[in-house]
């Protein structure tokens, strides 16, 4: 029973760390894209302004 709860809690450990590298690789890539976005709208006020 203690080395099935063993495998239990691993298992548990591998999915949670999955789930974390998912959501931190969706989390850049919003960052990325938003200062894309940020830097794409700035240069369209300048140029607007020029």
């Amino acid at each position: 029973m203690i080395g099935g709860a063993r495998h239990r809690r691993g298992s548990v450990l591998v999915i949670v760390t999955g789930i974390s590298a998912l959501m931190l690789s969706l989390a850049l890539g919003f960052l990325v894209r938003m200062r894309s976005d940020a830097e794409e709208s700035a240069a369209m006020i300048r140029e607007t302004q020029a």
